[in-house]
């Protein structure tokens, strides 16, 4: 098994949410997608007086985001942030535990800090790509003359922007800004090809 399925294999089989509740951190918002704690980073259950502190679960396994102090990645970082120890002797630890061996070679081979980055989407990530979607529907309304049944179907797009964005999910917002820009364009095309008659 190569190192990097190894290191998946652990961010699978040990769970931020597990190891959260062994610490005695309780969620204060659950949904099928994502649960929501104070923040054990930044000063703790008692600090972080609006839950700022996300696990997402839709992914392969379970990564993190705290909006309160930005920090994010998977289980081998918020353990090393928390137990104040290298994330080397962490994972070693739970090769150890797991019967997992990547072996020196692999460690030489790949570095590890490498290995280890989890890109976590921030907040700024997803309004990067809200803002384009913005643009994108702005250009749209002003190449149209902004007819009435055009901003009525902009509106449309945009509240299905809102539902996505509200569920803090880059890949479904990137997904969703592709489809639409596309579907501008394309929308576009076929208003261009109306005014000059052509079927």
């Amino acid at each position: 098994m190569d190192i990097t399925d190894n290191l998946k294999s652990l961010f699978i089989k040990y769970k931020i949410t597990d190891y959260l509740d062994g610490i005695g951190y309780t969620p204060i918002r659950e949904s099928s997608d994502k649960i929501v704690y104070k923040c054990p980073i930044h000063g703790g259950s008692d600090t972080d007086k609006v839950p700022s502190f996300f696990v997402f679960l839709s992914g392969e396994y379970q990564t993190y985001y705290c909006f309160g102090c930005g920090s994010g990645a998977n289980i081998l970082n918020l353990r090393a942030s928390l137990e104040k120890r290298p994330l080397a002797e962490i994972l070693n630890e739970l090769l150890s535990e797991s019967g997992l061996d990547v072996g020196r070679e692999g460690l030489i081979k790949h570095r590890l800090t490498d290995l280890l980055k989890c890109k976590v989407p921030t907040p700024h990530d997803i309004e990067k790509v809200y803002i384009s979607i913005n643009c994108a529907i702005r250009e749209y309304l002003n190449s149209c003359g902004r007819e009435d049944a055009e901003i009525d179907f902009c509106e449309k797009v945009i509240k299905q922007v809102d539902k996505v964005n509200q569920r803090f999910d880059y890949d479904a917002m990137t997904s969703l800004k592709d489809k639409i820009v596309e579907g501008l364009f394309q929308r576009s095309y076929r208003r261009k090809l109306k005014e000059q008659n052509i079927t």
